[in-house]
């Protein structure tokens, strides 16, 4: 077999047995070879092992081609997409000093790849500037941000190790997480419980408190653009790219940047304008949808969502999630309201009002498939379709390599809205809806009140009925039985109880059991919860 990328000895072999013309040299080949993935001695053995099977000069060369292939993937030479890609004459599968190895999804920076660096052998998530939004504008913007994103070290966000551009292609290098993004967890693995959202969320505003810190806003938040790991990990994508890619864009044109069913009201009349309670507003939405497995408002089209979005509050969280306790859904509300000065203001403040729900180690995550039927938005009677997951269909990759490590957004949360961007008929009016007189007493309340069982006063007065008449029942019962011991073994009774009277035993009885118990209700949860 040559080994110099020429034609097989036997290329020119008749496929009839009758003389003919030489056959040229398979197309994925020369493919494979010009790639520079493939060696000329891995390919010679994937031809000689297929030869055994096929005869080359009787079958179609596409077939001879694809068995190949599909020979170079079962010895791992090549990964089954770049087997594809090669199929199909692509022969550039890399970017940089990084070997693409799959695609994993595409969001609206671009798509989205897992690479491999070619000396290191590190395995990266590479995302692609659109090469239709690669204007000088957009590029200077999307090079700007780089070298924030470049300065930014934080736990809870996905860090980005590199960044360059391969002709006329800008890139990001960044980790590659094991794990899944928060939308896909929902949808396939069910909703959380409010320990599970807590965990998750208190992470994803560490990171934004780190981000407002070093005067970046994300602007993007939304399940989407959080990754989870099996063990309750989260870490949040994209800080900053919201804005760069579109930017200039949008400053220019009036456009605004986001994902219209996690977007905060002032962002959608001035997107430039708007600051970390945007964020805060965007994180309470991927709470409600972590919780309910449907955004707070469903159906009807863009400009009906920002309508809603400044005019409209949502279904009430607990009716669509009627495990989550009354303090958590009103911290959800509070975190949602619609005017920035009466919401949770910082990522700070929401930090806080998780803590009674968070404990190390994060909770962790189911990763047990949802029957189809019992997913959220597939069975009308028990759940509500959400609007992001009404355009799953519309995805233009094989679901399955959402399963991969890294899943950013589903075309159906793009980053520029509807697959681009959304341009509302501004100014769009807001009708001021008046805040319940009582609103701030009820917080002060369920604050006094998480105090109170926080402490262990609550948990022990709740439980003090029951372990007053339990230690009493017992203590009357020990000293009705001292009592009868002295009438018929006094001797006996004398040994073992002494001169201490029944009346007196009976009530130390009483009191130890009474102090047990309190101590046991310390360990009880909220039975308002």
């Amino acid at each position: 077999m040559a080994t110099d990328g020429a034609d097989p000895p036997d290329a020119g072999s008749p496929r009839d047995g009758a003389a003919g013309p030489p056959r040229p040299a398979p197309r994925f080949r020369s493919t494979a070879l010009a790639s520079t993935l493939v060696e000329s001695a891995a390919l010679d053995a994937a031809e000689a092992d297929v030869r055994v099977v096929l005869d080359e000069a009787r079958v179609p060369l596409d077939e001879w081609d694809r068995a190949v292939a599909d020979r170079l993937v079962e010895m791992k030479v090549l990964t089954r997409f770049q087997a594809t890609e090669m199929l199909a004459g692509r022969r550039k599968l890399t970017l940089g000093q990084y070997r693409i190895l799959d695609v994993l999804g595409q969001g609206g920076m671009g798509q989205v790849f897992r690479a491999e660096h070619a000396m290191m052998g590190r395995e990266v998530a590479v995302k692609v500037l659109p090469r239709t939004k690669s204007t000088p504008d957009t590029e200077a913007a999307f090079r700007r941000e780089i070298r924030m994103l470049g300065r930014l070290d934080h736990e809870n966000l996905v860090r980005a190790l590199d960044a360059g551009h391969d002709g006329k292609v800008y890139y990001l290098v960044t980790e590659l997480i094991q794990g899944v993004d928060l939308r896909k967890q929902v949808l396939k693995y069910g909703t959380l419980d409010e320990t599970q959202a807590a965990h998750v969320a208190i992470q994803v505003a560490r990171g934004l408190a780190y981000a407002h810190s070093q005067g970046m806003v994300h602007r993007d938040v939304k399940p989407g653009n959080i990754l989870v790991t099996a063990e309750g990990r989260a870490k949040l994508l994209d800080v900053g790219l919201a804005g760069s890619v579109l930017e200039s864009e949008s400053t220019r044109l009036g456009r605004v940047v986001g994902t219209i069913d996690y977007m905060a009201p002032e962002q959608i009349r001035s997107a430039d304008t708007a600051g970390p309670a945007a964020d805060v507003y965007g994180l309470g939405c991927t709470l409600f949808f972590s919780l309910s497995g449907q955004v707070p408002f469903p159906g009807g089209t863009q400009k009906e969502k920002a309508r809603r979005q400044l005019q409209e509050m949502p279904q009430p969280i607990h009716e669509l999630a009627p495990h989550v306790s009354s303090r958590f859904c009103m911290l959800i509300e509070a975190m949602m309201r619609k005017d920035p000065v009466e919401r949770v203001a910082t990522a700070e403040q929401v930090i806080e009002r998780l803590r009674p729900w968070v404990e190390d180690p994060p909770a962790p995550l189911p990763r047990t498939p949802l029957p189809r039927s019992g997913r959220p938005g597939r069975t009308p009677a028990n759940h509500r379709a959400s609007a992001a997951n009404v355009s799953r269909r519309s995805s233009a990759f094989n679901r399955e390599l959402f399963d991969q490590l890294l899943a950013p957004a589903l075309p159906s949360e793009p980053t520029g809205l509807s697959s681009g961007t959304y341009t509302p008929s501004l100014p769009i009016p807001i009708e001021p809806r008046p805040r319940p007189h009582d609103a701030g007493l009820v917080e002060v309340f369920a604050d006094a009140r998480g105090w109170f069982w926080r402490t262990g006063v609550g948990r022990i007065t709740a439980h003090l009925p029951q372990s007053i008449a339990v230690a009493g029942t017992v203590g009357i019962a020990f000293a009705v039985a001292v009592s009868l011991g002295h009438l018929v073994a006094p001797v006996l009774a004398l040994r073992v109880v002494g001169q201490t009277s029944a009346a007196t035993l009976g009530c130390t009885v009483f009191l130890v059991l009474l102090a047990i118990q309190c101590l046991l209700a310390l360990a009880a949860g909220d039975p308002a919860d």
